[in-house]
């Protein structure tokens, strides 16, 4: 009997002790953690008390820091692109006119008029870049465009230097291939007083080109490459020392 009784207390002492132990799968409690001094609750977690931060500056939108310049009201004059740009356009038609031209319809009489006018708008066109000298502007007020006429990318841009020489070539080459083709064509007899004619245009083109260069740096070296295929007509017309300044590096020239 005494066997079944620690039998007994010992069982009892088991099923006490099973029971006291947490079953599987549960987690026992954890204590909640004491709220620390200086520090604020989220979800139970403490988190610290961060100090503000002040707000970004604005950023100016990339298209205002790229607008093109407005006309300058000192002087109420248009950018060398538009400038440029509008002489290509008044030329154009002429051009056409003297490339329609025959040998037998090539003469003195037929060209006069038609140079006349073509000689009025590169006159017009020295008028304004004069003005943009006098008024002393920036290179990005010179440089501004608001057409998409002829070699500009884009209107309401700023020309890089290499895009304003190609718009200056554009509207050299087209009357220097005009004269080239005539020449090719006209009878002797006429042919000296052609020369004469071209030859003014020439000049002021020349001009014109003397013009831009003192008002924007930095543009002889391009417009040397761009332009060298005028040269020979250049040449026949006798007007090298008026283009010197582009092509002296030239050898030979």
């Amino acid at each position: 009997m005494r066997s079944f009784s620690i039998f007994t207390t010992l069982a009892a002492f088991a099923a006490v002790s099973y029971a006291a132990l947490p079953s599987v799968g549960e987690v026992p409690s954890i204590p909640a953690m004491a709220p620390v001094p200086g520090l604020q609750g989220i979800n139970g977690v403490s988190a610290m008390k961060m100090p503000s931060v002040p707000a970004m500056p604005t950023i100016p939108d990339a298209n205002s820091m790229m607008a093109v310049p407005k006309l300058i009201a000192r002087c109420d004059c248009r950018s060398l692109p538009d400038i440029i740009n509008d002489a290509i356009t008044q030329v154009s038609p002429l051009v056409a006119q003297l490339k329609s031209l025959t040998p037998t319809t090539c003469t003195v009489e037929k060209v006069t008029p038609i140079i006349s006018k073509i000689k009025d708008v590169i006159s017009s066109a020295i008028t304004e870049v004069k003005t943009l000298i006098s008024a002393k502007i920036s290179d990005a007020e010179a440089l501004a465009s608001t057409t998409t006429t002829g070699a500009t990318a884009s209107a309401n841009s700023v020309l890089s230097h290499i895009e304003l020489c190609k718009l200056i070539a554009t509207l050299y080459t087209l009357i220097f291939s005009s004269f080239t083709l005539v020449l090719n064509i006209v009878a002797k007899v006429e042919y000296n007083g052609i020369c004469g004619l071209f030859a003014e245009v020439a000049t002021l083109l020349a001009t014109l080109l003397q013009l831009i260069c003192s008002l924007v740096g930095g543009l002889t070296l391009i417009l040397h490459g761009l332009l060298s295929v005028d040269l020979s007509v250049i040449i026949e017309l006798n007007l090298t020392d008026a283009f010197s300044f582009i092509f002296k590096a030239i050898p030979g020239y």
